[in-house]
């Protein structure tokens, strides 16, 4: 079994598909505050056109994707994959979160 995949068993992510509300477009070299639901506040992180992210240094945050609607975010050895499948706007910026399984505790981008 692959790292990412024991993470998705760990954790029991489910993608939710948000292509109707989310687009590529979205997300390239926008910057994002990600933080956590505790309101711990990671950093500052720029989805580049390459596919790397920008502006923030953690080996489980290296590069992304946009795949079958939904937002990847990889690690260095695309070890980790944490498929953001909760969106919504506020104040017409768009806002991701992930549930860390059952911990009550979540990752959250908020576009800048």
């Amino acid at each position: 079994m692959v790292f990412h995949d024991a993470i998705i068993k760990k954790f029991n992510y489910q993608p939710i598909f948000i292509t109707n509300v989310v687009y590529y477009q979205h997300f390239l070299d926008k910057t994002f505050r990600f933080s956590n639901s505790k309101g711990d506040v990671f950093g500052e992180i720029t989805f580049g056109a390459d596919g790397k992210i920008h502006g923030y240094d953690n080996p489980n945050e290296r590069t992304w994707t946009f795949e079958n609607g939904c937002l990847h975010v990889w690690g260095g050895h695309k070890q980790f994959c944490y498929p953001y499948n909760e969106a919504s706007f506020e104040n017409g910026k768009l806002r991701l979160e992930i549930a860390l399984g059952d911990t009550g505790m979540k990752h959250c981008l908020a576009e800048i």
